[in-house]
């Protein structure tokens, strides 16, 4: 027995330690001497002020009077304003926690200071909790940021106090998987877009995981709402917390079947790869003080260490290789978008894999299958094309060859366009699964080869202005990072913010000059937005002009059905134009400017 109290005793400081150590105090005061997390949350506070103020402005009656009226009128926007802190929260934490932790690891190994934690006490537990403590610290501040107006909506009424702490709970939950899935990818990985790219996209499957569980069980395409699967979806919850009248529920605590249980399964998701991480962590730890001596292929996989150089099989060097005239452009043709090639085709595998039982579940012919799949495609790639494409400059300064090559005579012009190239090369693999899909229902003759060409231009013209875009920001910004989500910021405010904030100024009352011209302005929406331009790719390819409804519809173009293609492939032309456009503009400023950003005397 007091061996036992002994342990109770002592096992709270052992916690403590654990989350709480050197490494975390190291951490917290790393960050908080640096200027990048009080810009977060600088332009963070902007943008729900911003937002606030518009649903405030677009909701407000200037008319009412007496103070009845108004009371009525705040209980009916505080609702309103929840749900949108609540949902920008929500995409907020999920897409900077990736970046908060993603160097936890990398920038370790980057400065060569990983095998110095070897000669300390601490243990790979330690190490992973005390990092991923230290960045958790910085997600609840930024969670906290909204706080106080979310608060004040308890004074006006209409908003439930569970309603926040479950809003704030979700938002946090999905801001802790996507850390922790940064931190293990950082285990791998040396470049922090990469590490940040694969959490993003990990963190996308697992919220939606168990979705396709739940169709795989049931065995056909359809949603239940009263499956225990279902209920596990973090938005799915968020929604039945902000409208639990759409979910059969007149308040929060109707609907707790939903946001316990989804809160629930993404905290066991982030435990699961907090373990995973270390112990491989504790792998890598063990094949850095071994010299990375010969270990089995899984133990490779699962706990990369130090590599040995193989020699070749044939005995010969591989120095002897032609390389032309344009050597920046020969060696960045020449890597793979995986690593390797044997990952490419497991990549590659996977993703038919994941085809063939959408086939299965869904069929070949189904409406949505395949305007959802060229909406994933285009999204994932935005993504990977964002994020991946700066490193073409900002991993050259990491591995010190940056300076070497820049004492070379090779110009800018090589240098960028060289850059570019390779890296559009590299972001091949999300459109060859694209590509077999749609050869598969153009061979079945439901889907028309014109959806393809249109595809196929505006995924092109996307992809080029944000590998020219990335690779301008990777010779302007010193640290990746800053390169990669300036380069991400860019789609988002062109193709999500930019809209949005113009329906806003439509519904304005104050705005008649938007809504006389609305019209207009939709039309200008829809054409300037690659995303809007694929779903009517799809209904132009199906020959299904009345299945979705968007803002402009191409048939308006011309009534006859023998011209209806011509006027919407000059719109494809003219929004691939415009992107293509963009990454000119930014090729041009980056070779006129590289000897001034690169410190290049000529």
């Amino acid at each position: 027995m007091i061996g036992l109290a002994r342990r109770l005793v002592r096992s709270p400081v052992a916690i403590g330690r654990m989350f709480f150590g050197p490494i975390f105090q190291r951490e917290v005061r790393a960050l908080g001497r640096r200027r990048a997390p009080y810009w977060v949350r600088f332009f963070y506070t902007l943008v729900l002020a911003a937002l606030v103020g518009l649903v405030f402005s677009s909701m407000w009656d200037a008319d009412a009077v007496g103070g009845i009226m108004r009371q009525s009128m705040m209980e009916t926007i505080a609702p309103v304003v929840l749900s949108t802190i609540a949902v920008v929260q929500f995409a907020a934490l999920g897409l900077v926690a990736p970046v908060l932790t993603a160097g936890a690891i990398a920038d370790e190994k980057r400065q060569r200071t990983l095998s110095t934690l070897l000669t300390t006490p601490l243990t790979s537990r330690d190490i992973v909790l005390g990092k991923l403590g230290s960045r958790t610290v910085q997600l609840l501040v930024l969670s906290l940021v909204p706080m106080p107006l979310l608060l004040a909506l308890r004074v006006f009424g209409g908003v439930e106090a569970e309603a926040i702490l479950a809003s704030m709970a979700l938002g946090l939950s999905i801001g802790l998987l996507g850390a922790s899935l940064a931190l293990m990818f950082s285990i791998w990985h040396r470049r922090t877009p990469s590490i940040v790219f694969f959490a993003l996209c990990s963190t996308a499957v697992l919220v939606f995981l168990p979705l396709p569980l739940m169709f795989l069980v049931q065995w056909e395409f359809s949603v239940d709402e009263r499956h225990p699967l279902f209920r596990c979806l973090a938005p799915v919850a968020l929604l039945a917390v902000l409208s639990p009248d759409e979910l059969g529920g007149a308040s929060v605590a109707d609907v707790r079947g939903y946001w316990i249980p989804a809160l629930g399964y993404v905290l066991s998701i982030s435990a699961a790869v907090v373990l995973f991480a270390i112990f491989v962590l504790r792998g890598v730890l063990r094949r850095e003080a071994s010299g990375g001596g010969n270990a089995s292929v899984v133990a490779r996989f699962v706990a990369p260490g130090v590599e040995t150089p193989k020699p070749p099989a044939d005995g010969r060097g591989r120095d002897a290789r032609e390389v032309g005239d344009r050597p920046v452009l020969w060696r960045e043709l020449r890597q793979t978008a995986t690593g390797s090639g044997t990952r490419t085709l497991i990549a590659f595998g996977i993703g038919i894999a994941i085809l063939l039982f959408l086939y299965a579940v869904a069929g070949l012919d189904d409406p949505g299958l395949t305007v959802t799949l060229m909406l994933i495609t285009a999204v994932g790639l935005t993504a990977q094309a964002a994020l991946s494409t700066p490193t073409a400059i900002t991993a050259e300064r990491d591995a010190g060859s940056w300076g070497v090559l820049l004492t070379t005579p090779v110009g800018a012009r090589q240098i960028v366009l060289g850059k570019t190239l390779g890296s559009m090369r590299r972001l091949w693999l999300a459109p060859a699964v694209l590509a077999f899909h749609l050869l598969l229902v153009m061979a079945t003759g439901w889907f028309h080869p014109i959806g393809v060409l249109h595809a196929l231009i505006l995924l092109l013209a996307l992809v080029f202005m944000l590998a020219s875009t990335g690779v301008c920001l990777g010779l302007l910004c010193r640290r990746g990072v800053t390169a990669a989500v300036l380069n991400m910021g860019l789609p988002l405010a062109l193709f999500l913010v930019l809209p949005m904030l113009t329906i806003a100024l439509m519904e304005f009352r104050f705005y008649s000059f938007y809504r006389d011209r609305s019209e207009a302005v939709s039309a200008f929406l829809m054409v300037s937005n690659p995303f809007l331009m694929l779903q009517e790719a799809s209904t132009v390819a199906t020959s299904e002009f009345d299945r979705f409804s968007f803002f402009l519809r191409y048939e308006k173009l011309n009534s006859r059905d023998t011209l209806r293609v011509l006027p919407f492939t000059g719109l494809v032309l003219l929004c691939s134009g415009a992107m293509a456009a963009v990454g000119a503009a930014a090729l041009a400023l980056a070779m006129a400017r590289f000897n001034r950003w690169c410190g290049r005397p000529s």
